[in-house]
């Protein structure tokens, strides 16, 4: 369960994870997976996560509007919702 965990993490699960919209399934498992990578290899920080996604939320797309996958599409949603998430908590933190 999530309740022992920090609220970040809890935020970063919710967001990888939702448990109503299966179509953001395997792009969360991927994102999910950068940001367990990084706390396992000792990161006091997910510094490096947090600039993947928000380099994530700031890349335009290059091709035509029709032309971005369903996974392109569930990232980007997932990564501005970890933004806006770690957004909130540092507003709430200071």
């Amino acid at each position: 369960t999530q309740e022992n965990l920090p609220e970040f993490h809890q935020g970063v699960i919710s967001a990888c994870l939702p448990e109503h919209d299966q179509s953001k399934r395997e792009a969360g498992l991927f994102l999910l997976s950068s940001y367990i990578h990084e706390l396992w290899s000792g990161a006091s920080s997910a510094q490096l996560f947090l600039s993947h996604v928000s380099l994530v939320t700031r890349i335009k797309s290059k091709g035509q509007k029709g032309s971005k996958t369903k996974s392109q599409t569930a990232i980007r949603a997932i990564c501005n919702d970890i933004i806006a998430m770690a957004s909130q908590q540092e507003y709430l933190d200071s």
